[in-house]
C-alpha cells in the first residue's frame, strides 16, 4: 500500500514539474522569441538593412497580400512576408484569398484600388505603395519563343517590398504636369493609355496635375516632370522657351508625340514647335513614319514592328536582359546627336533593325 502511494506520489510530482517545465519554456519562448528558417531556400530570412528598416517604423503598417493561393509565387511571398512580421510587432500582415473571401477582397479592392489579384499593398499612415508580380522576380523567357512558359530565373521581392516601406517612412510626393492647350490626349478618357498612365503614377504615390502652357512664364517650381502627350497643335516659341530653360536648370520632360491621322491621308508627323528645343538636347525629329520590313508583324504593314531595347537604363534593363522586343506601331525616327549641355548626352532606349528606314 505504501509502495502504492509513493508511486502515485512520484507520478503526480513528475506531472507538476513537466507541467511547470511547461510554462517555464513558454515563458522564456514569449520574451525571447526566435523564428528559424528550415526552408531549402531560406525564403523568409530576411536582411539587416530590412530588419533597419522595420525597426524605425513609428507607426502600424499594414501589408495586404491580394494574391490566389495557387499562385505560384504564393508561398514565397508569405514565407519572407511572415519573416517581416516576426521582426517587427507594427507590420500587420493580411492575406486575401479572392475565391473563399470575396466580400473582403472587393471591400480592400475599392480601398487601395486594386483590380488585379497580383500585387502586395503597403499601406503605412494614409499612404499606400504596390509592389506588383513582375517586380517581385526576374523570368527567363528563353522559353516562351519555343511555346514554353517563362520561368521564375531570381527572387527578388525582399528588395522591392523594403524599397516601398522605405519609401513610407521618407515620404517625398513627385509631382507630374501634363500640359494642356495643344490636343493633348485627354488624361480623363476612360480606357486611354494616359489615362492609365496617370491612376498608375497616383498609385505610386504621385501628385498629378495638369498645366496650361499658354501665356506662363515658367514651370510649375515644384514640377518633378513634365507630361508632354500628343499635342496635335503646335506650341508657340515663347512655350518652348519656357519648357528650354525648365530643361537646361535640370527639369525632366517625357515627350509623347503621335502622328496626325486623318481620313484619306497618310499618317504624317506635324509640327509640334519643339523641334528646336530637342535638337538643343541632341535630338532631331524625323518627321516620318519609320518601317522595317525585317521585323515587321505579318498582315499590319511594315510600319509595324518590333524594336529591340538597348542600353542599360533601368527603364529598358528587364527587356534586354531578357531579349524581349518591344512593338511599335506608326513610330517617328529620331536622330541622336550631341547635346548643347556637355553635362549630357543621348542614349537610344528601342532600335530598329539595320534594314529600316523612315
Amino acid at each position: 500500500m505504501k509502495k502504492r502511494l509513493l508511486q502515485e506520489t512520484n507520478w503526480s510530482v513528475f506531472l507538476v514539474l513537466l507541467a511547470a517545465l511547461f510554462l517555464i519554456v513558454n515563458y522564456l519562448a514569449f520574451r525571447h522569441y526566435h523564428r528559424w528558417d528550415l526552408t531549402a531556400s531560406r525564403s523568409f530570412t530576411i536582411s539587416q538593412e530590412t530588419k533597419k528598416v522595420l525597426g524605425d517604423l513609428k507607426e502600424p503598417l499594414k501589408i495586404v497580400v491580394f494574391l490566389a493561393p495557387n499562385d505560384p509565387l504564393y508561398e514565397r511571398v508569405m514565407d519572407l512576408l511572415d519573416g517581416y512580421a516576426a521582426a517587427s510587432s507594427r507590420v500587420h500582415l493580411e492575406t486575401i484569398d479572392p475565391d473563399r473571401q470575396r466580400a473582403r477582397m472587393e471591400a480592400l479592392a475599392q480601398k487601395y484600388k486594386v483590380s488585379m489579384a497580383n500585387v502586395v499593398v503597403f499601406a503605412l499612415g494614409g499612404n499606400s505603395k504596390y509592389v506588383e508580380k513582375d517586380q517581385m522576380v526576374d523570368y527567363d523567357f528563353s522559353s516562351a519563343g519555343l511555346g514554353g512558359q517563362p520561368a521564375i530565373k531570381s527572387f527578388k521581392a525582399e528588395a522591392a517590398f523594403t524599397n516601398a516601406i522605405f519609401s513610407l517612412e521618407h515620404p517625398e510626393t513627385p509631382v507630374i504636369y501634363f500640359t494642356t492647350g495643344h490636343g493633348e490626349r485627354d488624361t480623363g478618357a476612360q480606357g486611354e493609355g494616359i489615362t492609365l498612365l496617370k491612376a498608375r503614377l497616383a498609385k505610386e504615390g504621385a501628385k498629378v496635375l495638369e498645366w496650361a502652357s499658354l501665356g506662363k512664364t515658367a514651370v510649375p517650381a515644384d514640377a518633378s516632370m513634365l507630361v508632354i502627350a500628343g499635342p496635335k497643335s503646335p506650341f508657340l516659341p515663347q512655350e518652348a522657351q519656357v519648357i528650354n530653360q525648365y530643361l537646361q536648370k535640370g527639369g525632366k520632360a517625357l515627350f509623347l508625340l503621335d502622328p496626325i491621322i486623318e481620313s484619306g491621308k497618310p499618317p504624317t508627323f506635324g509640327s509640334t514647335g519643339l523641334g528646336a528645343t530637342l535638337q538643343d538636347w541632341g535630338i532631331t525629329l524625323g518627321h516620318d513614319i519609320a518601317v522595317d520590313p525585317a521585323a515587321s508583324v505579318p498582315y499590319l504593314g511594315a510600319q509595324t514592328f518590333f524594336a529591340q531595347a538597348v542600353g542599360e537604363e533601368p527603364v529598358v534593363k528587364d527587356l534586354v536582359q531578357n531579349k524581349l522586343p518591344v512593338l511599335l506601331s506608326l513610330a517617328q525616327s529620331l536622330t541622336l546627336g550631341t547635346p548643347q549641355n556637355k553635362a549630357y548626352h543621348c542614349e537610344a532606349l528601342l532600335q530598329s533593325s539595320p534594314q529600316s528606314w523612315g
